[in-house]
C-alpha cells in the first residue's frame, strides 16, 4: 500500500503531512482510512483521485479561512 500512496502523491501532488502523518507507512494508511470514513469514501487507505479531490477542497477552504482571519486581524 505504501508504494500506491507514494505513486499517487507524486502524481497528484499531496504529502503525508496533509493527513497528519510523517511518512509513507501504515500510520498514513490508517489516517487516510479515517479521512475516507469521515467523508463517506471507499476506505482503502489509498489517497487516489476521489480522496484527493475531497482533501484538496478541504485544504483550499482551510487556507482561505486562515487568510480571511489574517486579513481581518491586520485590518482590525
Amino acid at each position: 500500500m505504501r508504494w500506491c500512496n507514494k505513486r499517487a502523491a507524486r502524481k497528484l501532488g499531496w504529502k503525508p503531512e496533509w493527513f497528519g502523518a510523517i511518512a509513507f507507512d501504515n500510520n498514513l494508511s490508517k489516517k487516510i482510512k479515517k479521512f475516507q470514513k469521515k467523508h463517506n469514501l471507499k476506505r482503502d487507505g489509498i489517497c487516489g483521485a476521489h480522496t484527493y479531490k475531497i482533501l484538496a477542497l478541504k485544504r483550499r477552504r482551510f487556507i482561505k479561512k486562515i487568510k480571511a482571519k489574517k486579513t481581518n486581524y491586520n485590518n482590525g
